[in-house]
């Protein structure tokens, strides 16, 4: 297999940037226009970080780098593997890969490194696929259930589903093959409540991956208050920037203002509303019932008081909360607090000053944390497609059985519930279904 090259570090800038090569030829590629520190030849030294220095054809210095190299199988792609780790100019690191390129290397596809890691052996299908999740992964729980399967998870449970399909398979074959004989064989009752645990285990490993993708997207946070409560400046505070419109005057804000940020390793986006109160006027009226639509999204409300103004009681209409959502109370402008707020056990903040932004946002995360999933699975859709498909193949097994459908066709359902879950770890393959796949990843990975 010819021997490819593609910088694996991200785009611009950096203080270091890494290209990689993969292939038989990497070594002798690379150590071409490489010199140790005085021009002596690098040594075929595995596993041992070099200084070095690249050259240029007519002797000039390039750039001075690390110099890795990974004698396969101990590597990532499960090949001879140079990484060469330079100054992070772009100009450089594109000079690297040309000298690789006149050297014999040839450009790397989109994710032709983890394909060959696949191809090698070194990760299954699944494995491979998470590799993607990891890199883009845009939220501690994303990176967390991406970890998972590089990790082998589902590769492990899917094992497991083969291994009860092929002994389901063979009770059924040793049946048609040996019918003759005195052989100790599963009644058709035991091969059915088989066939359904299978079902019920690979339903639940699907709406384990619903539940963790709805805990990656779902998350509302919608602050509610009287008009001038501070609602616009605590969101303000809470994304540390001036995205609403502030004023003293009561009834400001008249639609919702909604912007996004990074709360316990998700992205939530936060909301603030039109302040609840009676009003005759129709643009006020209309703010308010978008308010109440945002209560209905919301899966956290942050009921906000304003703790300048007397005490009185202040409450949201129990038909605007929603059952599911969770309910903060906090107390504003505690920096000019009321007497009357002195023995409030209410959360004091300050959207000015900054008080209690931090406890605040600790009750946010704990509260989203909390709704985790313990074990979070994230399904790609092509894995999601071939476990429904097996499981819908072990339906049609079922319906067969009940019928006394011969065995030989109850067999088919079986192996076709075997050919899904190969399609999903690789045991089984077409050069366009994997092309799909890694022309989705990044090029030097």
């Amino acid at each position: 297999m010819d021997t490819i090259v593609a910088i694996s570090s991200p785009p611009g800038r950096g203080a270091v940037g890494l290209v990689r090569l993969s292939g038989k030829e990497a070594f002798s590629i690379a150590s071409a226009f490489c010199r140790k520190t005085g021009g002596a030849v690098l040594p075929a030294d595995p596993r041992k970080a070099l200084h070095t220095q690249i050259l240029e054809p007519d002797g000039k210095l390039l750039d001075s780098a690390l110099f890795l190299f990974l004698k396969g199988p101990a590597s990532y792609t499960g090949e001879d593997t140079v990484e060469l780790t330079c100054h992070g100019n772009p100009l450089i690191l594109r000079r690297v890969v040309e000298l690789c390129l006149q050297g014999g290397a040839r450009p790397a596809t989109a994710g032709e490194f983890t394909l060959r890691a696949f191809r090698n052996g070194k990760l299954d299908l699944v494995q491979a696929e998470s590799v993607k999740r990891i890199v883009e992964a845009r939220s501690r729980l994303e990176l967390f259930a991406g970890q998972r399967m590089q990790a082998g998870i589902l590769s492990r449970f899917l094992d497991e589903i083969r291994s009860k399909l092929i002994g389901l398979k063979a009770e059924i074959e040793a049946e048609i093959d040996f019918s003759t004989e005195d052989l100790t064989l599963q009644s058709q009752a035991e091969r059915h409540n088989t066939s359904r645990q299978i079902i019920q285990d690979l339903e639940q490993m699907i709406q384990k991956s619903r539940g963790t993708t709805e805990m990656l997207s779902r998350w509302q946070i919608t602050l509610v208050g009287l008009p001038n409560a501070g609602k616009s400046s605590l969101l303000n505070a809470l994304l540390k920037e001036d995205r609403a419109l502030v004023s003293d005057i009561p009834g400001t804000t008249r639609d919702t203002v909604a912007e996004d940020r990074d709360l316990a390793g998700t992205t939530v986006r936060l909301v603030d509303t039109a302040g609840l109160r009676s009003s005759s006027d129709p643009l006020e009226q209309a703010g308010m019932e978008r308010t109440r639509l945002a209560l209905r999204n919301s899966q956290i409300i942050v009921h906000v008081v304003d703790g300048s103004l007397p005490a009185h009681q202040e409450q949201l209409l129990q038909e605007e909360v929603p059952a599911h959502a969770s309910v903060i109370v906090v107390l504003n402008k505690c920096d000019r607090l009321h007497p009357d707020h002195a023995a409030s056990d209410l959360l004091a903040v300050s959207a000015k000053t900054g008080e209690g932004l931090a406890k605040l946002e600790q009750m946010l995360e704990s509260t989203i944390e909390s709704a985790y999933p313990p074990e979070p699975v994230l399904l790609e859709i092509r894995q999601m497609h071939h476990l429904k498909l097996a499981a819908s193949a072990l339906q049609r097994m079922q319906k067969l059985q009940t019928a006394a459908a011969p065995p030989e066709i109850v067999a088919l359902e079986i192996q076709g519930a075997l050919d899904e879950i190969g399609a999903i770890t690789g045991a089984i393959d077409t050069e366009e279904v994997l092309g799909k796949i890694f022309s989705t990843f990044c090029i030097g990975k």
